[in-house]
């Protein structure tokens, strides 16, 4: 019998140990009872702390509870059926406390209750544990296999939002798409005037760069003049361009993935399928087209400043006068560069704008899912990006244009 206990006889087949301690006045609350080899441990009364309040009681503790069962125990079973009431967290903390310490006796604790309040408590509080041997390691073929039908589920995905995309243009030319034009100004505002200041930044410093390093290599053969040549073609045909997709994929993409992925978790998109919007129609479609529609606009934009970066290090640098590297770069350089260039913008801007839209709208229904699915809407766009203008290289090149 352990210590601070009295033995209580219930029968023949059983006892019963309550507590002693007449400064907690628990013995009402609680008991413990052996039948055969099977230990109970009983809870009864109202367990609500603020009928105790008043009377100066308080009620038991996990410890209390445990240092009345036995050392050689092995698994007590908790009794809650004569419960007449519980309130707050007082309960479920003193539970789970008794459990924590009978598996550290390494003994097991069964609840036995009906209720669902508590169960659900009680289930919260379990950690999580994941079993590591839950099956055999995957096997190279099978890891291949997996990986290609993620690749096929996320190829599927892009497909299924550009047909969606296809079909949001079909209705708007046959104007009966759902989208209002407030919404495409918005958007074309947010893709493009607000860009404005980062686009000027990152595009004089990357028309500052090539012009530095192009000097260290023509300076070696004294062709120092041929600086305008070489910093006009590479703005036309791939840094202004490139450059302008990848900071709006990192600003306005994510922005959008993120702006969406918020509607989907507060279930806003939702609202509009039962209204019978179709949210490609009228979330994706004007951020797409106000995107899209203002690429072409910040590529030019980028490709003068960066053409004035150059001209900034050919002044100082290099000693040129700016008449001489304006009349090379309209001597030099030839529209179909530009056209090249303008060309890349735009599917950029399809790319990131419909990449940016699905994965907000594809996204969870959690916090954490919002930032997942910007993270992924950049990083995709991004990794578009290169390919498609890696693809314009080679047919460039092999065409001749």
């Amino acid at each position: 019998m352990p210590r601070g206990f009295a033995q209580v006889a219930v029968g023949d087949d059983g006892w019963v140990a309550q507590g002693m301690d007449q400064q907690e006045k628990t013995a009402g609350l609680w008991y413990l009872q052996q039948q055969g080899q099977q230990w109970t441990l009983v809870l009864q009364g109202d367990w609500s702390p603020a009928l105790w309040q008043g009377q100066g009681e308080r009620p038991p503790s996990a410890a209390t509870l445990l240092a009345a069962c036995p050392d050689s125990l092995a698994q007590l079973h908790l009794n809650l059926e004569s419960l007449e009431g519980w309130s707050d967290t007082l309960l479920p903390a003193l539970v789970y406390g008794v459990g924590e310490g009978l598996q550290a006796r390494g003994a097991s604790l069964e609840i036995d209750t009906q209720d669902h309040s508590l169960q659900a408590l009680l289930k919260l509080a379990q950690p999580v544990t994941v079993d590591a041997k839950a099956g055999p390691e995957p096997s190279r073929l099978e890891r291949l296999g997996l990986l290609a039908m993620g690749w096929e589920t996320t190829i599927r995905a892009a497909a299924v939002s550009t047909q969606a995309f296809g079909g949001g243009l079909l209705r708007l030319a046959t104007g009966r798409a759902s989208m209002r034009g407030q919404d495409l100004l918005e958007a074309m505002y947010r893709s493009g005037t607000q860009a404005l200041p980062i686009i000027t930044l990152v595009s004089l410093l990357v028309g500052s760069i090539l012009a530095f390093v192009g000097a260290l290599q023509l300076r070696t053969f004294g062709a120092e003049i041929y600086i305008a040549e070489m910093v006009g073609i590479a703005v036309a045909r791939e840094m202004a361009a490139m450059m302008t997709a990848i900071v709006m994929a990192g600003r306005t993409g994510a922005a959008f993935a993120a702006h969406l992925a918020t509607m989907q978790v507060n279930e806003e998109v939702d609202a509009l399928k039962t209204l019978g919007v179709p949210p490609s129609d009228f979330l994706a479609l004007p951020r797409v087209l106000g995107l899209t529609l203002m690429m072409p606009l910040l590529f030019l934009y980028s490709a003068v400043i960066s053409i004035a970066g150059g001209l900034l290090v050919a002044l100082f640098a290099l000693g040129l006068e700016p008449m001489i590297f304006v009349q090379r770069i309209i001597d030099g350089v030839a529209l179909h560069h530009f056209a090249i260039g303008l060309f890349k913008s735009v599917c950029f801007g399809v790319l990131i704008g419909v990449v940016s839209c699905h994965m907000g709208l594809a996204a969870g229904r959690s916090a954490a899912a919002v930032g997942q699915a910007a993270t992924r809407a950049v990083v995709v766009s991004i990794v578009g990006i290169i390919l498609v203008d890696s693809l314009f290289a080679i047919v460039s090149t092999y065409s001749g244009f």
